[in-house]
């Protein structure tokens, strides 16, 4: 866990605070963003980026949290107010939140002490994809047994594919 994570998730600020961050966010960072994101594709990256630094990410992950606890309903306040502005937004909320959730949750303790705090913090943004996209990407099949390598990728845009039960992790740096 990097020190900036830590001392981010172990000082006393409540709930209340992080939403309250959260709404200050909403509306002087967001809400100028809202159409072009909706209408163009924008990606509001400075708007995910700032959530992470109030905390908004790391609710429900016990390992970022100063009382050990999994707090959904906090989680999920934080994704119901950037959605009552913009549900794209929301939705990239839930990517990132399940993605540090996953990385939380891996088996290789290299990957959570590498990507987690980063995740939690925002410092990273990611998000989930479905395995049998990167399957078709990498010219195999997701039903083989052969691996598949999870690349980080820029997403400049938005990508619909196919829902199936197996999901990848996908995080990018920049």
């Amino acid at each position: 866990m990097s020190n900036s994570a830590a001392s981010l998730f172990t000082e006393e600020t409540s709930v209340e605070e992080m939403l309250s961050s959260v709404d200050q966010i909403v509306t002087t960072d967001l809400a100028p963003l809202t159409l072009k994101i909706d209408l163009e594709g924008v990606y509001p990256k400075e708007v995910m980026h700032s959530l992470g630094s109030v905390g908004a990410y790391g609710q429900h992950l016990p390992a970022f949290r100063g009382d050990g606890e999994c707090d959904l309903t906090a989680a999920i306040q934080s994704m119901a107010r950037v959605s009552e502005e913009c549900l794209s937004t929301g939705f990239s909320m839930w990517c990132q939140d399940t993605c540090a959730w996953y990385v939380q949750n891996a088996a290789n303790p290299s990957v959570r002490d590498n990507w987690l705090g980063k995740l939690a913090t925002g410092t990273v943004l990611g998000g989930t994809g479905m395995l049998e996209a990167a399957a078709a990407a990498s010219g195999s099949s997701a039903n083989s047994s052969t691996p598949l390598v999870a690349r980080s990728r820029r997403w400049t845009g938005c990508t619909n594919w196919p829902t199936r039960s197996r999901t990848t992790v996908m995080a990018t740096q920049g």
